[in-house]
């Protein structure tokens, strides 16, 4: 289930670099299929990435038929495994996850098994399969919306940050999928059918929306012999339109604040988030502009949140969050959270944070720390590039902005040439009219 845009949805920091051609760790050696060689680990892991999530559902509503849809998956008792698929290797892991653009299914399994040749068939046969259907029977079914159901109650009931954060992501996106969860609601999730996610499959697990991406020590003939075995037979037809990505939010002005109160809250924490309109040139330039702009935030260097607020006006004792990011076309959130000194206000603080991001747009970033910045940045990128345990999640963070995978390539360059004015024009967009919310969690009887 995707965190809270404004906090958790940090933008992930992509691997760049700044003095050298850009590379990719994986090999693309077929269609829409990937190899990240390891010839060290001791697991092989396979994933199939669909390009679809909850927003994609009928409707543009997010009901959970993606997420059940990924339960029944891999539990089903399908002709191509007799088990259910989480039990597939009694000596491996199998998992599944969904946002609100992609869904995931992971296994993995010991690089010395004796039959890890055979493992990996069985598991291009069973995903081939699953792009023209799936077994399920009206028992598992109905168990694995209980699960759902369970889940929901877990990361969101009994949570006492999770409904908050469930009402400022539809304050900020209203009318939207961005503003809605992928799990759904109670109500939605027992309305729940097998049907529902047939149909769902039918539209969206297709042989040209899909990925599949192998980690480890394997050898790349066999991958590629593999992969054609099962796929080649498929049919290519393409998925159906997806109109809300080119659907921009109802970012009509407003502003709201989010207050929570609970003995199960520790610590007083206080965030500020805005999600505004901006026009923009190229996607990639963006992406790159707002890598540095979400490290300057979360370092110490002078002038970022830290050393701004905690050092120089002592106002927060920690800077708890902070996230820039391109949500979609033509839209950007920006979010800062801290928790106040004991003497501090709540008001005072959210007013502090509030002022910082406002004069941190006016003002920008200088070159000499973009500069620092940009160095830091190649440093990690040649050792999360050199790190085949980072790879899969680097490709896996780009198809679900969602850009072509081509694109890729172009992100070093664009963050190697990035100007001050480029980055600082990103800032200053921050401050367009838009949607604002002001969250505050404290514990119970707390000012």
């Amino acid at each position: 289930m995707p965190g809270l845009r404004i906090l958790l949805l940090v933008l992930t920091v992509l691997t760049l670099a700044t003095a050298r051609p850009a590379a990719a760790a994986e090999r693309q050696i077929a269609d829409r299929v990937f190899l990240v060689s390891d010839a060290k680990a001791r697991f092989i892991q396979f994933q199939m990435i669909v390009l679809a999530g909850c927003a994609d559902e009928a409707g543009n509503d997010c009901r959970g038929i993606a997420h059940y849809l990924e339960h029944l998956v891999l539990v089903g008792r399908n002709a191509e495994h007799r088990d259910a698929a989480l039990r597939f290797f009694a000596d491996g892991m199998s998992n599944g996850w969904t946002t609100s653009r992609i869904t995931g299914y992971v296994h993995r399994y010991p690089a010395d098994a004796p039959d890890a040749a055979e493992r990996l068939d069985r598991l291009f046969a069973f995903y081939a399969a699953r792009l023209g259907g799936f077994e399920i029977t009206p028992q598992d079914a109905l168990r694995e919306r209980n699960v759902v159901l369970q889940e929901y109650n877990w990361r969101v009931g009994a949570n006492p940050f999770s409904p908050v954060w469930q009402e400022v992501t539809g304050f900020l996106y209203p009318g939207h999928p961005l503003g809605q969860w992928t799990i759904g609601s109670p109500a939605s999730i027992a309305a729940l059918t097998s049907d529902d996610a047939r149909a769902y499959l039918a539209a969206w697990y297709r042989r040209s929306n899909v990925y599949f991406l192998v980690t480890g020590p394997v050898d790349e003939d066999l991958l590629r012999r593999t992969a054609a075995k099962y796929l080649a037979p498929l049919d290519p037809a393409a998925p159906p339109a997806r109109p809300w990505l080119g659907r921009r939010p109802d970012l009509t002005p407003a502003s709201r604040v989010f207050l929570k109160e609970d003995r199960r809250i520790a610590t007083v924490t206080v965030a500020i988030g805005r999600a505004v309109p901006f026009v923009e040139q190229d996607p990639v330039k963006t992406l790159a502009a707002g890598t540095l702009i979400t490290q300057f935030l979360s370092s110490k260097l002078s002038g970022s949140p830290h050393s701004r607020l905690v050092e120089q006006d002592a106002v927060a004792s920690a800077i708890r969050n902070v996230s820039f990011e391109r949500v979609m076309d033509g839209v950007l959130q920006i979010g800062l959270a801290g928790t106040p000194e004991p003497d501090v206000g709540r008001d005072r603080l959210a007013d502090a944070l509030r002022t910082y991001l406002r004069d941190l747009a006016s003002r920008g970033i200088d070159e000499p720390t973009l500069d620092r910045l940009k160095r830091r940045y190649a440093m990690r990128d040649k050792i999360e590039l050199d790190d085949p345990q980072t790879a899969p999640g680097r490709l896996i963070n780009w198809l679900g902005y969602p850009l072509p995978y081509e694109r890729l390539a172009d992100l070093a360059p664009a963050v190697a040439s990035l100007k001050p004015d480029e980055v600082n024009a990103l800032l200053r967009a921050t401050t367009a009219e838009g949607r604002e919310a002001t969250v505050i969690f404290a514990p119970a009887g707390t000012q």
